[in-house]
This record gives structure tokens, C-alpha cells and sequence, in this order.
């Protein structure tokens, strides 16, 4: 070897390229599973894959979750406002020449929550003290409308809460009730 500085410095360079500043090997020439292999084992950059591999599922447990109840306050929110318009429908049918007043409540609530299905709706309409649970009155159902009583309706909606398909609480329903005086 010369004893010239420079000359040393490229000799060097030449021995030395197929390793990085840190002491490790280049991935040059490697197969892509020795470039991860070597990835993984290589200080700390491999211990941020295992953490995000450790706390991923962990985080779209959590979102799911989250996504579920948002699902399940907007279903709630949805039918409480359905149920008072329904309520106001009924309360002002008394003058109603359809005679059917729980078809009017069904029609107005499914058409105020067009996001919730209607067959999955279970409506029960009070009237004078007599409870319907029927979508539809049988006979005249304005007979017990009668002005100054109170009339009702309530409804129920299954809501499940489920994360990442799995019923957290199965068997939830959404419930909303109403009463207003028939004028």
C-alpha cells in the first residue's frame, strides 16, 4: 500500500463500499426478505413496526367502536324527532277524513326518518286510554281521538352496537315516546 494519504483514503473507500456509515451492510445485491430480515434486527427501526403492528388492531377495535356508536345516536336522534311529528300528526287527525290515524303516525314517522327501515319499526299509538300496537287502526280509529285527552305514540327500532361485526350488546333498541293533547 502507498504511504500517500490520498491514495490510502481511496483504497479505503473502495473496501468499505458495501458498508454503510453505521457499521452495517448496504442492501445492495440482497433479496427483498434479507432487506426486511435485516430491517427488523437492525436497531430501532424494526421495534416502530412491531408497535404499530402490536397497536393497529387495537386502534380499529377503537374506531369501530366509535363509528358503531355514532351509528347508534344517529338511529336514536332519527326516531325521537320521527316519533314527535308523528305525535303532532296524531294529535291534529281528529279532523282527519282517512279514519285510520296509526296509518297517518306511520306514514308521517317513516317519511321524517327515511334512514331507518320501515318494517323494522314496531309502533304502539295510545288513544283515549285504548293502546294499538299496529301499524294500521282497526274500524274507526278517530272514534277515540277525542278533543282535550291525551294521546301518545311510542316506537322502537333495533339498534344493535356491534364492533367490527360482533353484537357488543345484542338486543338494543332505539325507544322514543311521545304525548300530546288531541285537538
Amino acid at each position: 500500500m502507498s504511504s500517500d494519504p490520498q491514495k490510502r483514503t481511496i483504497a479505503n473507500k473502495r473496501n468499505l463500499k458495501h458498508t454503510t456509515s453505521a457499521g452495517r451492510a448496504s442492501v445492495k445485491g440482497r433479496s427483498i426478505g434479507r432487506r426486511l430480515c435485516a430491517f427488523l434486527h437492525s436497531g430501532d427501526d424494526g421495534q416502530a413496526v412491531v408497535e404499530i403492528a402490536l397497536m393497529l388492531p387495537a386502534v380499529l377495535v377503537l374506531l369501530s367502536g366509535i363509528f358503531s356508536a355514532g351509528l347508534f345516536l344517529s338511529n336514536q336522534q332519527a326516531l325521537t324527532q320521527a316519533v314527535g311529528i308523528g305525535g303532532n300528526v296524531l294529535a291534529a287527525d281528529r279532523m282527519n277524513s282517512t279514519n285510520d290515524p296509526c296509518l297517518d303516525v306511520y306514514t308521517a314517522i317513516t317519511t321524517a326518518a327515511p334512514q331507518l327501515t320501515p318494517s323494522r319499526i314496531t309502533l304502539t299509538v295510545t288513544m283515549n286510554g285504548t293502546a294499538v300496537t299496529a301499524k294500521t287502526c282497526s274500524g274507526d280509529g278517530t272514534a277515540d281521538l277525542v278533543e282535550g285527552t291525551s294521546a301518545s305514540v311510542a316506537a322502537t327500532y333495533p339498534c344493535p352496537l356491534a364492533v367490527i361485526g360482533v353484537s357488543v350488546v345484542p338486543g338494543l333498541n332505539c325507544t322514543a315516546k311521545v304525548t300530546e293533547m288531541v285537538y
